[in-house]
Parts: structure tokens; sequence; C-alpha cells
């Protein structure tokens, strides 16, 4: 309880402090579906129908439910949302905290708290964990699992694995992979499994997997989704735009080896965990004792998931990166345990003091400059701009009139602000490379090159081939093709996409968008009037 307490008051002090919000994205529409399951109730569920084409509308216009969304219901009764946005990032990110701390604790950790304090010597990742979203709380849950498992508790395993799914659907697979990595852990020390740990998290998913659409083959779409190797296509870096960062595995360099703290407890880990192993396979007599016997499974059982999310994050999806950070940081938790109560570091008690107090030393310097990166990050995102967009948009419109969003990220703070009107596309932009493969090349090409396209592929060539040609064309003639590539995208957006709206977040696309006046029926510009943090800017139109 101290420690959540703890963590809440410091970083509910950083955002109070801040202007504006760290973090854009899927936090806004799950809030706003919490708030039209709230004054809407199984109608919104039932008819979601404010997005043209997503993957997350599944059986035609249902939007699945999870308990994460269904949990920010009482905040939407606060008058400023938010304010309440905040309360919720903060709230999650200490009770995950306080989670991983309780594990540690309750499994007789040597310094707990130094090794919960650690966390936060990343920026990364605590900008991570203030994302606002289910993973959050997803990532307290491994922990949770894996300390019912070697624990024997199969009882509370199952209670903790069906909160897990129904708070977060697209993890629903790691409580098996957890399970499975505990028992093969429990092998190589016990040379046996306890079989009740894999009863009870396979009954645990499939109970918590029935309560969402398309059961039960969704646990096979999903799946699908989640380990799809990413093609060449996916991942360079158009699609990189078009599909979401997160899910492009990530750069070994700039997002592994240049966090050098990580980096270190990362090759310690590996190194301390086979010195380990060796010693256990020699039947060292002091690994004997059942404390340490639980001890080593957690080494093992953390090495093993390590590895795994390490391969998952390089090579799969990004997102795997989010479970790897506290994983390296725990296991050093669990290493040093075991290292110490074997008896196979001895030092001294005044150096131990004295190295205890440069530690500490160290650690509230480094944790100071995360803490100011984080502050510099809590003014990044100026909400007031799209506010005042999504207000124009909504004023100027009859009814449930069609919105095109140059880029599917704004959905969301979009929809936050105004849920009267329907948009093109968001959450999952590639679905609708799936449902109309035609009119996914047209919104890329425009999104990507501001460029009208009906070829159905990638148009960078033909581009750069008319660039080449403007170059020696007079002013006249190059004008007069600029005009005709707005009027294409203008018409596109009227005809094929059946957009009355236009939402420009790039000052070239608006630009483009102003060439021919004539079809435009009004427009207006909202930027931001602050002076710390990324510069808004949003133009919108309505189309004759």
């Amino acid at each position: 309880m101290i420690v959540f307490v703890f963590v809440f008051s410091i970083f509910f002090s950083l955002y109070s402090l801040s202007s504006g919000d760290p973090v854009v994205g899927d936090k806004y529409f799950h809030f706003k579906y919490a708030y039209l399951l709230r004054t809407e109730g199984l109608s919104a569920v039932q008819n979601f129908d404010w997005i043209n084409s997503s993957s997350g509308v599944t059986n035609g216009s249902r939007q699945a439910v999870s308990l994460f969304q269904i949990s920010l219901i009482p905040f939407t009764y606060l008058q400023n949302w938010l304010f309440a946005l905040h309360v919720i990032d903060v709230l999650q990110m200490s009770v995950a905290i306080a989670i991983i701390y309780y594990v540690m604790r309750k499994s007789r950790v040597k310094y707990p708290l130094f090794f919960t304090v650690i966390f936060f010597t990343s920026s990364y990742f605590i900008l991570r964990l203030l994302i606002g979203r289910a993973f959050v709380l997803a990532i307290a849950f491994i922990f949770l699992e894996m300390f019912f498992a070697i624990e024997k508790k199969y009882k509370s395993l199952f209670v903790v694995v069906l909160l897990h799914v129904l708070w977060h659907q697209s993890t629903y697979f790691l409580p098996l992979v957890v399970i499975s990595i505990v028992e093969a852990s429990r092998y190589l020390v016990h040379h046996k499994f306890f079989v009740k740990n894999f009863v009870a998290t396979i009954i645990g998913v499939i109970v918590g997997m029935a309560f969402f659409p398309g059961f039960p083959l969704s646990l096979f779409s999903w799946l699908k989704n989640i380990f799809q190797i990413q093609s060449t296509d996916f991942v360079d870096v158009g699609s990189r735009s078009i599909g979401g960062t997160e899910l492009v595995a990530k750069d070994f360099m700039s997002h592994f080896v240049l966090q050098e703290l990580f980096l270190s407890f990362f090759v310690v880990g590996i190194v301390i965990t086979l010195f380990i192993y060796f010693l256990q396979k020699k039947e060292d007599i002091l690994f004997k004792k059942i404390e340490n016997q639980k001890h080593i499974v957690w080494v093992y059982s953390l090495f093993i998931f390590m590895i795994s999310t390490t391969f998952g994050a390089l090579v799969m999806s990004g997102r795997f990166f989010d479970f790897l950070i506290p994983i390296i940081f725990v296991l050093g938790a669990f290493v040093v345990t075991v290292i110490e109560n074997a008896k196979k570091i001895y030092i001294d008690s005044d150096l131990r003091k004295w190295l205890g107090v440069g530690v500490w030393i160290f650690m509230i310097i480094v944790i100071g400059n995360a803490l100011i990166v984080v502050y510099a990050a809590a003014n990044r995102f100026d909400y007031e701009p799209a506010r005042a967009s999504a207000q124009w948009i909504e004023d100027n419109s009859n009814g449930r009139e069609r919105v095109f969003l140059r880029d599917w990220g704004n959905f969301t703070f979009m929809f936050f602000g105004n849920s009267n009107n329907v948009y093109t596309m968001g959450i999952e932009p590639m679905a609708l490379k799936n449902s109309d493969e035609e009119l996914y090349w047209k919104y890329y090409n425009i999104f990507m090159y501001n460029y009208y396209c009906d070829v159905g592929g990638d148009c960078e060539e033909q581009l750069l081939e008319n660039k080449e040609i403007l170059k020696n064309a007079s002013d006249d003639v190059r004008k007069k093709i600029e005009k005709e590539n707005s009027r294409k995208i203008i018409n596109s957006i009227k005809n094929d996409f059946g957009a009355k709206f236009i939402l420009a977040d790039s000052g070239a696309f608006a630009t483009t968008i102003l060439l021919n006046p004539d079809l435009i029926e009004s427009h207006q510009t909202f930027e931001s009037n602050k002076f710390e943090g990324r510069f808004m800017k949003f133009t919108v139109f309505k189309l004759k």
C-alpha cells in the first residue's frame, strides 16, 4: 500500500504540474467507449458504427467489451475528462508497480524495494506505464500468474488468468506461455510437473475468451494476428506508419543496446543464470533448501521468459518489448537473492554499507533525470486544437456524416471529442486492406505521398517520375498538375470514401486541399497557443 501511495503521489504531482498529455493513443478511444457503454448500454456494443472499417469491430458492427473498459465507467462521471484520463494513467501504473513489489516481497526476494525503485531509472518504461491502456496491468498479471504457479496455488491462478483475459483479451495466450515456462523450469529443478496449474490456466483462458465475440474461432484469429511474422511489405517505412509502429519488430540497437542499465541487467542476468544452473547441476548442498529451490524456479522462469520476449520483440511484434524490461529487472532481483542465500558472494559489512549508499546515490541521480524526461513528455501533446477541430465538425455537420482522416491515428482523440460523426478508419487500419484493397491503396498513397493514384499499389515510383517532369515544367504547368491532383484527392474522398469532412493534420495536405477552393464549402484551422511541447495544428474542411 505504501508503494502504491508513493508512486501515485509522485506521478500525479508531475501530471498536475504539466499542461498536456505524454501519450496520444488508444486510451482516448477506450474512455469514450466506456462513456458510451454507460449512456447507451448494449446498443453501443451491438451497433458500433463509428468507424467505416476496422478489425476492432467484429461480428458485423459488434465491438468487444473488456473488463478494462468497464472499469473506466466510474471515471466518465468526472466533468474534466482530461483530468480523468490522467488519474487513470497514474492509477494503473501505481497498481502495476505495487503488484510487482508485492510478488517480490511475498517471494522473499532480497531488497524488493530497491528492485522496485529501479524501474524508475528508465524514462521509456515509465512512459509506457503511463500510456493508459489495458496492457499496463497485464504486465502485473504476468508476475501474479508466475507467483501463484510457482507456489502451486492453482485456484488463485485460475482467478488471475480469468481476470487477465477479461482485462486484456489480446494477450490471452500469455498465461499459457507463462505456465509452460514455469512448469518447464520446475522440471529442471524437481524433475516433475504440477498438472493442476495447466488445468487451471487452460480453463481460465477458455472461460475468459468465451465472453468475447466470435468464440471459439476468436482463439485462433487473435493468435494468428499476434504471432504473424512481419512481412517485408509491412515493415518498410511507409507500412510502419500505416500499420502502427508498436506492431513492428524493434530495432536491436535503438531500443535495446542504447539503454545501458537495461542492457547490463540483460547480460548479467544471462551469465549468472547459467552460473546458477551449473551449480545446481553439481547438486550444490546450498541449493537444496526448499525456499532456494523456489527462487531457482523463479530464475529459470524469468530467464526463459526474457529470452522468449526478446525474440518476440526483435522478430514478431514490438509489443513484447513492454514485458521485457520488468522481466529483466525482476530477474536481477531473484538472481541476487539466490546468490546471497547460497552464500556465493561475501561482502564485508562496512563495504556493504558504503556500497549501498553509493548505489542509492547513483539511483537517485538517474531517477531524477528520468523524472525530468517524463515531466517534459507530459507537455508533449496539446489536446485543445484536436478538441476544437472535433467540435467544429460536430457543429457544422448534419447527423452522422463521415469524416476523412488523413492519419488513421487521429481517430482516437477525434472520437473522444465527437462521437456524433462517423470516421473513415481507425484502431487497426490494415483492416481496410483486407476488406477493400483498392480503396486501401488510394488511402495509402494519399497518406504517404499526398498523391492520388488508382493503380492499386504503392505509387512512389510514379510520383518520382512526375516530379522529374515537373522540374523542367513552367510554373503554370506545375500549378495545373498540382491542382488536378488536389481535385482528384477531394473527389476520391467524397466519392470513394463517402466523406463530407476532412481532418488534415499535415500542412502540406491542407495546402493541397486548398488548391481547389471551389470544392470547399468552409474550413477552419486550429493550432496550439502554448509555448512548450509539440506544436499541434489541424485544418478541418467541409466539402461542397
